[in-house]
């Protein structure tokens, strides 16, 4: 579960970005993987890198 104050993903969530991810291809998968960080908001793209 995302959460405002401390930004961290549910193990589910983390499991189910991975797993789609690595169901894309190339573009499509770039696309997706640039969604899910910006949709995390300030803060996404340093906790991506970390998970």
């Amino acid at each position: 579960m995302l959460l405002a104050n401390s930004l961290q993903l549910s193990e589910h969530l983390k499991g189910l970005y991975i797993k789609t991810a690595a169901k894309l291809k190339d573009r499509d998968r770039r696309q997706f993987m640039a969604e899910a960080v910006k949709s995390l908001g300030v803060g996404g793209q340093t906790l991506a890198e970390q998970e």
